[in-house]
């Protein structure tokens, strides 16, 4: 059993074999740690923050814990042993592993634990309440920092198990665990924010349909383009049409106090900083070359990236984490049309329309 220390390169060895539930409680114990270290250090002192400020926070903790496990753990994919039994169950010509089923059940379990704890007990429902108006409760001689703080490590816990159940059913590595925001957002969204029972069986449900595509794309009737990137898709279409149904009917979270977004400034173009700084970079990539050079072109690249991202957060105060994938997008077609079609470089990013006869 190693843990690795969190900001430093350096890593605590305990045991080469512990039991599993030793080994279980101090991986729940690390998620709950660090869960309440996200609470106190970061979202505690933005509790009066906008919302952007919130959301730019939450998405910096998901990128820092994602390159912090690459950093002390690689980021190539690792098996993990089954924890939970998993002898075959053949249901007519189909045969799937009975884990599966169990870990329906605890989903299925959990969901109505926390459905209860909220619904019955007093903690529960202040915390419900605090979430509308945190005055309020305060009057009621609840803190709603404590409130807040219990609700953290409580979601910690829960995702934490979950997280370690889930393990051995899938690939281990960092990118996919941190792509799994996506379908528990949509079904977050389809529960409105409010309910765990709807929200627990949409999640199933997603995850029933990836496992149902899974097997279908070895068929040798199902379609070359739709072997990948379908079940991906579909949680995006849902929170598309979520947010498209009842997007304005979504339940608000009061607080204390609101900031209002400040004042934008109008940029101003100005030539003594500009061209310099042009200057500088075409000369950057006329004196290197090789890795220096694919460094700068890169950096470059991002820096655009960047930029994209003031014009819609800093000028409409809207929020954009498809930026990369617009990226990724653009610089897709403009290789398809430079190798396929034929038009040098460059021309392709003027060029929004092809031939009838090319396809990208």
């Amino acid at each position: 059993m190693i843990i690795p220390l969190i900001g430093l390169p350096h890593r605590i060895h305990l045991s080469d074999q512990l039991p599993f539930v030793v080994v279980f409680a101090i991986g729940v114990a690390s998620c709950a740690l660090i869960g309440m270290m996200s609470h106190l250090l970061v979202f505690r002192p933005l509790r009066a923050a906008p919302v952007l400020a919130k959301v730019v926070a939450s998405v910096g903790i998901l990128l820092f814990l994602q390159s912090l496990t690459a950093l002390q753990f690689g980021s190539d994919s690792q098996r993990v042993p089954r924890i939970l039994p998993d002898e075959s169950v053949t249901f007519g010509s189909i045969s799937f592993p009975r884990d599966g089923l169990w870990l329906a059940l605890i989903v299925v379990a959990v969901a109505r634990l926390l459905a209860a704890y909220y619904r019955y007990s007093r903690i529960g429902l202040a915390t419900r309440a605090g979430a509308e108006n945190e005055r309020a409760i305060a009057l009621g001689q609840y803190s709603p920092q404590r409130l807040a703080g219990s609700t953290w490590l409580l979601s910690s816990i829960v995702a934490g198990t979950i997280g370690i159940l889930v393990a051995p059913t899938t690939v281990l590595n960092p990118v996919t665990y941190s792509l799994a925001v996506v379908p528990a957002l949509a079904a977050a969204l389809i529960g409105r924010f409010q309910s765990i029972g709807v929200a627990a069986a949409v999640g199933l449900a997603l995850g029933s349909f990836r496992s149902i595509v899974t097997f279908q794309t070895s068929k040798a009737w199902w379609p070359r383009w739709a072997v990948s990137g379908l079940s991906d898709a579909l949680p995006l279409i849902i929170i598309a049409l979520a947010l498209f149904a009842f997007g304005d009917r979504l339940p608000t979270r009061g607080s204390e106090r609101t900031e209002r977004m400040p004042t934008v400034i109008r940029p101003r173009n100005r030539p003594q900083v500009v061209v310099p700084l042009f200057v500088a970079g075409v000369a950057a990539i006329l004196l290197t070359s090789g890795s220096y050079r694919f460094g700068v072109i890169t950096s470059m690249i991002v820096s655009i990236i960047m930029l994209s991202l003031v014009l819609v957060t800093g000028m409409i105060g809207q929020i954009s984490l498809a930026q990369a994938a617009l990226a990724g997008l653009a610089g897709f077609t403009l290789s398809k049309l430079i190798e396929n079609v034929g038009i040098p470089f460059p021309l392709p990013m003027c060029s929004p329309v092809l031939p009838p006869r090319y396809s990208v």
